[in-house]
This record gives C-alpha cells, sequence and structure tokens, in this order.
C-alpha cells in the first residue's frame, strides 16, 4: 500500500526542521544519548560527568553552555537575583591550554554547534569571536552574553576577577585551582559544571564522583554521571549508534592495563598501574581525623623548595605515631603551590603548623644547607633526611600494604598528598615530578622506628590459624614422641612372630628378664 503524499503543513513542518538543524545544530543538530538530555537538561548548581574517551562528553557540556547562553527565556528562573535589564553576562568555560582551545573550537564549536546560516547575526543567536595572537580569546553572544576562554595553564592571578554566572571545565581540572574558580560563582549564586575522563586521579574528584562512604562525599547533592561506551549504543529514540559491541571489544583490546579499560571504556575513576606508592589504597590507609593520644610521638618532615611558577614547592609534613611504633597517623600537611618561598618563609610556615606540638624529631632535605642554617638561628633543630629512594619507598610501601600509615581525610592540603601518591609514576623524571609532599612524607617516615613486630605476629597466626595449638613442653613433646614410636615398632614386630612362645621371649630379651 503507497503512503499518502505529505500535506502542506507536514511539508513546511519537515523544511522548519531541516531549517533548525542546519543553523542551530547545538539544539536539533544531533540526536541526543540519554544521559547526555539528562545533563544538558539538568538545572542542578552543580553538575558533573565522567565518561569514557569519544563519549561526546564535551559536545554535550559545550551544547548546553551555547544553550544557557542564548535561551533568554530561562534566565530569571536561574538567576532569580537578576535585575530588570540584567543579564547573566559572563560564561567561563577551561580547557588544559589555550592551544587546546583554539583546536577544540575550530574543529568542535564552529563547524558542529554554533548558530549558523541567518541565525549567525541574529538578534540573541548571533555571535562573533574575539581573537588576540591568533588564539581565540571569548565569544561574543547578541544575547549579551560572553563566553571567556580560559584554561588551567593561565597564572592563578588570572582567574581571580570576574562574578561568573557559569563556569564549566572540560577535561580533569587541577584540584588547586577549583577554591579560587568557585569563588568567581558566588556572588551570582551562579553554576558549576565539568565533564572529563578521569586521567589524574586526583584525590577531589575520586570524592566528588565515587566516594568510599557518605561522609567521604563532595558535593552530594550535585547531579553526577557515570557513563561507559555501553550507555552510547543507542540514542533516546532507540536507534544504534556506532559504538558496537565489536568496536568497544576492539577498544578495549587497545588498552594496555585493566586500569585503562575502567577509565577510557567505562568511564570509571581509578588510579594507573605502575605507580611509585602502588601499595596506597584510599579505602584502608585514610581515616576520619582522630584525636591524637597525648601518649603518641610527633615527627615531622620538611622538603624545602623555592616555589613559584617554575620552581619546586616546598612541603611539610606531620606525622603522630602509636607508642608501640606500629601504627602511624599523616595528621597535617602543607605544599607551597606556585608561591615563591624563601627559606624563611618555609620556617615561618613551619612553626605556624607545629604551634601547640611536642615533637619527637624533625628532618629536613640536607640539600638545602641555607634552610638548615636559617632554622638553626632560628632555634629550630633540624635532623638530616635519610634518603635513600629504595629504601624509603620500599618503606612507606610497606606501611601502606600493612594498614599502619594512615592519613587523615578531609584536608584540602593532605588531599594533595593523596594526589600525588595515586599519580606519581615509578618512570617519572625525579626534575619533572610532583612529589613534594611524598618525599616531605618519607623523610619523616625513615626517621621514625617503625616496628613491624604486630605484622609478623598477624602473619603467623593467620598462616596458622586452622592448626591446633600444641600447649605441651619440650620434655613432653620428646616423651610422647618416644612412646609413639615403641607403640609403631611394637606393632611392626608383632606382625612378624607366629608362635605366642616366641613373641614372649623376644619382649623378655628386650627388657633384660629370664
Amino acid at each position: 500500500m503507497s503512503k499518502s503524499p505529505l500535506t502542506l503543513a507536514e511539508i513546511e513542518e519537515l523544511e522548519g526542521l531541516v531549517h533548525l538543524r542546519e543553523s542551530l545544530p547545538h539544539l536539533w543538530g544531533f540526536p541526543w544519548y540519554r544521559w547526555a538530555k539528562d545533563f544538558f537538561d539538568s538545572e542542578n548548581k552543580q553538575c558533573f560527568l565522567t565518561a569514557a574517551n569519544q563519549s561526546s562528553k564535551s559536545s554535550t557540556m559545550i551544547r548546553k553552555v551555547i544553550d544557557w547562553s542564548t535561551d533568554k527565556s530561562k534566565w530569571k528562573k536561574r538567576w532569580p537575583s537578576l535585575l530588570a535589564g540584567q543579564v547573566p553576562n559572563q560564561v567561563w568555560y577551561l580547557y588544559p591550554t589555550m592551544e587546546t582551545w583554539q583546536a577544540e573550537f575550530e574543529s568542535k564549536w564552529i563547524p558542529d554547534f554554533l548558530p549558523r546560516g541567518v541565525y549567525k547575526d541574529d538578534p540573541v543567536y548571533g555571535w562573533r569571536a574575539v581573537y588576540d595572537k591568533g588564539l581565540v580569546k571569548k565569544i561574543i553572544f547578541n544575547s549579551g552574553v560572553t563566553i571567556y576562554c580560559k584554561t588551567y595553564s593561565q597564572k592563578a592571578k588570572d582567574l581571580q576577577t570576574g562574578s561568573v554566572h557559569l563556569l564549566a571545565l572540560d577535561e580533569e581540572c587541577p584540584v588547586e585551582l577549583i577554591p579560587e574558580l568557585t569563588a568567581r560563582l558566588r556572588a551570582t549564586n551562579g553554576y558549576f559544571n565539568s565533564v572529563f575522563t578521569a586521567t589524574l586521579g586526583q584525590e577531589f574528584w575520586r570524592r566528588v564522583m565515587e566516594p568510599k562512604t557518605k561522609e567521604d562525599e563532595l558535593y552530594p547533592n550535585a547531579f553526577k554521571q557515570t557513563v561507559s561506551l555501553y550507555d552510547c549504543q543507542k540514542y533516546i529514540d532507540r536507534s544504534p549508534t556506532r559504538w558496537t559491541n565489536e568496536r568497544i571489544e576492539q577498544i578495549i583490546a587497545e588498552c594496555t592495563t585493566g586500569a585503562e579499560v575502567q577509565r577510557r571504556v567505562f568511564g570509571r575513576f581509578v588510579k594507573s598501574e605502575g605507580l611509585r606508592y602502588g601499595s596506597f589504597d584510599v579505602e584502608k590507609n585514610m581515616i576520619s581525623p582522630q584525636v591524637i593520644p597525648k601518649s603518641w610521638g610527633i615527627f615531622a618532615g620538611v622538603d624545602p623548595g623555592s616555589g613559584g611558577e617554575a620552581g619546586h614547592p616546598a612541603a611539610i609534613v606531620f606525622i603522630a605515631v602509636r607508642p608501640d611504633y606500629q601504627e602511624a597517623w599523616v595528621f597535617k600537611a602543607w605544599r607551597g603551590d606556585k608561591i615563591v618561598t624563601a627559606n624563611t618563609d618555609i620556617l615561618k610556615k613551619f612553626k605556624e603548623l607545629k604551634a601547640g606540638l611536642l615533637l619527637m624529631g624533625q628532618v629536613y632535605d640536607y640539600k638545602d644547607k641555607d634552610f638548615f642554617l636559617v632554622a638553626q638561628s632560628a632555634g629550630e633543630a633540624f635532623s638530616m633526611a635519610k634518603k635513600q629512594r629504595g629504601e624509603g619507598y620500599g618503606l612507606v610501601n610497606s606501611l601502606f600494604k600493612n594498614g599502619m600509615l594512615k592519613i587523615f581525610k578531609g584536608d584540602v592540603e593532605l588531599d594533595k598528598l593523596v594526589a600525588e601518591l595515586m599519580t606519581l609514576s615509578e618512570d617519572t623524571d625525579k626534575r619533572k615530578a610532583m612529589d613534594d609532599l611524598c618525599d616531605a612524607t618519607r623523610y619523616t617516615c625513615m626517621s621514625i622506628p617503625f616496628s613491624f613486630e604486630g605484622v609478623i605476629e598477624a602473619h603467623r597466626l593467620e598462616k596458622y590459624a586452622d592448626e591446633p595449638v600444641d600447649l605441651r613442653t619440650e620434655k613432653q613433646i620428646a616423651d610422647d614422641e618416644l612412646l609413639k614410636a615403641r607403640r609403631e615398632f611394637a606393632l611392626n614386630m608383632s606382625e612378624k612372630i607366629d608362635d605366642t612362645e616366641a613373641e614372649f621371649n623376644y619382649w623378655n630379651e628386650l627388657s633384660g628378664t629370664d
């Protein structure tokens, strides 16, 4: 049966849809995954998404940002404090570098999502790009909204001004920038969106996306999604996508480790293999802050550094140790990120952190002799750290493996230590490694006379847990063994002797009687 011809109204409707798809691609140009439409529609103050590579996570946030910059009908609902005539005029969109911004702008924003055709100069949807030295710096919409092109590689001072209505972070943002960036939202009661594939293993983002407990979770009321390639196999209308089982299996086969599969295929937040401190485990080695008993000893370590934009930051760590030296807590730390630190500055910070604490030992990296002299002149006695890397790495890994070393949760500076532990690779060039807090921790641990007796005893008990406990003395054991040997010998001889009288004679001879 042939289909009825389309009516004029239906033809006009189809032509209108084609026109919209061609002109407003951020709304009509591409089909939606279910998870992508949910993220696009969410008006939660915080929206976070971890996803597999090439899953359209960035495309989804680009579409959302363009929509929020041009859909004037929803502005008053989203920003109720706007006065008459005001617009949510500042949107910040961040990529890792300006080179990344330029590449994404040329390959995604312009050809795929920004309004075009008759809408390129529309009173609302129309836009123009502003460049500086060949790189895009901002996108100005005729609606009155400007998207500012920011990056994670910018200096902190370049992120310290502006009242931002919508903050969008594309790829994993370094955690040290989060406080400054989110501060930009306070005046506007603005919105915070982030999409990324977890590659840096930062403790902050783990607590956001995959907390171990309810108490461990950051932004508990946020909209959160973890998206795998299997979530991308069908669009909302149930039509198939390019992500067939065969294609996903091919991607899995190309991954070199199980962790890589979890991250790049399933969008999971996982740490990489081949880490310098591979024994560290978030669940085993992190605890809620505790009151440190007065009987515990306290040790500290300092890794001096010049800091600034190019130098290694200074780092300080404090560790409390149980009197039997079988358990220790890293309870306080500091890393001077991107600030210039002279030795007097480091010592001042150390004394500030030390206030009220009685230390049993404090060590420093002896490559910086000036720090020792500055400290000595101020009445602070430091010992030279034991810096044997192999021995130190082994000790710290053993402490983590056996649950003897734990780190307090919920402290921004201690989270930096956790991030270092979860990302420092074995083959990282020492000159480029972000390992300053790790080094301060290692120096401190090497100065503590840890006792592994409890661990050894625990292993022994575990090994012999199913065996009966022998409470006999050594003499009782020897007597019992002799009796056992005699019985076995007697039984063997009895089988050889048939005549009863001969058997009696045999035993008489053994006993020396006639």
